[in-house]
């Protein structure tokens, strides 16, 4: 499969014999959210795993880690309200409204608590320490790939947001050129490809909007300690587009966790890091 025809979900999974299918819940706010299905053929496990992406991350990112977990059970994989994807013209891009997301979602599947697992990379996994530090989230176990503290997103770039939609688009091209300079590692082609894709998918007025909202954002570690649930971090110590030393942090931060480290961007997204999840879970059912 090219990286053109990479929107289709259902051609990226129709050689794994993995039925998918789009839904959309509606959340608080009246936004829509577009939530995929994916249910191996066959498979008798009836575990629940909920997955959160990172920012404007495609599913197409994923093909290699999520029919790992479909041997455990169904995913729903939650495409988040900066997603061009997602229905409304809301401006709410605050944490808590990912958080609350999420709430309404879990709910609508009728999950209650130590119903399912909670898998989030980047936004995803920051959005499910925010609900685990408060209580909101109950899963079985968790799993944070590659979890922010902040977003590394410059701050004028709210200015952009009264220009037209022409020059929003152009500036934004140069803002993500640099950031493919000096935020990826040269050595991980995979990454400026999932970089590049996602970027080309984006809603661009949803992308500013955001961007600004998740740039003031700061994670609060002290709050960390409340976690009960039994954690897994993922992280990638040669990754450029995420601070290592926060992750190792919010490992420490947690009483109940364990750590991983899968080296590169690319490896928190394939099979490698996929295993190490996989593994997680079933062992804790041995």
């Amino acid at each position: 499969m090219t990286i053109n025809d990479a929107t289709s979900s259902r051609l990226i999974f129709e050689d794994l014999e993995i039925n998918i299918n789009e839904l959309f819940f509606e959340v608080s706010d009246g936004l829509k959210l577009k939530v995929f299905h994916l249910h191996k053929i066959n498979c008798q496990n009836t575990k629940k795993i909920i997955f959160l992406p990172g920012y404007i991350s495609t599913i197409y990112s994923w093909r290699h880690f999520l029919p790992i977990l479909t041997n455990i059970g169904d995913i729903y994989y939650i495409e988040s309200r900066e997603k061009s994807s997602s229905i409304n013209n809301s401006q709410n891009y605050k944490i808590n409204f990912f958080v609350d997301d999420i709430s309404h979602t879990i709910n609508k599947l009728n999950l209650k608590e130590g119903d399912y697992y909670l898998i989030g990379s980047s936004l995803g996994a920051t959005t499910i320490l925010e609900g685990l530090s408060k209580g909101i989230f109950c899963p079985v176990n968790a799993v944070l790939i590659l979890p922010n503290a902040r977003f590394k997103i410059p701050k004028f770039i709210n200015v952009l947001r009264p220009f037209p939609r022409t020059i929003k688009i152009y500036i934004t091209h140069i803002l993500i050129f640099f950031a493919l300079k000096l935020k990826t590692n040269k050595s991980d082609i995979g990454q400026k490809e999932r970089f590049l894709l996602a970027t080309k998918n984006a809603d661009f007025d949803k992308l500013i909007y955001s961007a600004f909202e998740l740039s003031k954002y700061k994670l609060y570690f002290k709050d960390l300690d409340r976690i009960k649930t039994k954690v897994l971090i993922i992280n990638a110590s040669e990754d450029h587009l995420h601070n290592v030393s926060d992750i190792y942090k919010i490992y420490r931060s947690i009483k109940n966790c364990q750590y991983f480290d899968v080296k590169s961007h690319t490896n928190s997204r394939n099979s490698v890091a996929g295993e190490v999840v996989y593994d997680f879970i079933q062992l804790e059912h041995a």
